[in-house]
């Protein structure tokens, strides 16, 4: 399934015959394409449930802890590629002299402090007032460092950095999106897991 598709798209086999389900964001932050930023793609992995064979979509429909494997790739200064199965995160960078993936991050972990945060503060006014003071809580060091703020507008480059550097993403309800804006399959469960 894809983010950019309405309904599921089976291939290669009949609908019940397949053993999975890949959910993804195909290009996250494809607004950064015309300036040359940071873009990705985001995926998880599900096993396909049996009894729903002619029912893909609601096949798909999982919760998050049910993932078997997801990750991202990452299209900047380099390509990367991020991934799990659940025992260990590893980072691999494409290496174009020969065509290739290398394990450059071995057994990834986040920093417990980081001094970063990754908000669009463009739309702090629009925040519940609970994360206006979280914010200024970060900038001012009451939670016992000063962070500052970094965001790229690309999910996948914010996470990335995140993940690499610790810190903080958070994408707050509006008015315009009460529950917030991030998508549950695409993004928020491929990324936590």
């Amino acid at each position: 399934m894809s983010e950019e598709n309405e309904e599921p798209v089976v291939f290669d086999c009949a609908p019940g015959t397949g053993s999975y389900i890949v959910v993804f964001d195909p290009l996250d932050g494809s607004s950064n394409i015309d300036v040359n930023m940071t873009v990705g793609t985001i995926f998880s992995i599900l096993r396909r449930p049996d009894g729903l064979e002619n029912d893909p979509a609601s096949a798909a429909l999982q919760p998050g802890y049910k993932q078997v494997a997801a990750g991202y790739v990452v299209y900047g200064s380099s390509t990367i590629f991020v991934y799990t199965a659940g025992r260990g995160v590893y980072g691999f960078t494409l290496d174009p002299g020969i065509g290739a993936y290398i394990l450059t991050y071995d057994d990834m972990k986040m920093p417990q402090h980081g001094q970063y945060y990754s908000v669009n503060e463009a739309n702090a006014e629009a925040f519940p007032p609970m994360y206006r003071e979280y914010l200024a809580r970060l900038r001012r060091g009451a939670l016992g460092r000063e962070y500052s703020s970094r965001y790229a507008g690309s999910l996948v480059a914010d996470f990335h950095r995140t993940l690499l550097k610790g810190g903080v993403f958070l994408y707050p309800p509006t008015k315009d999106h009460p529950t917030g804006k991030l998508r549950l399959m695409y993004e928020a469960n491929p990324l936590a897991f």
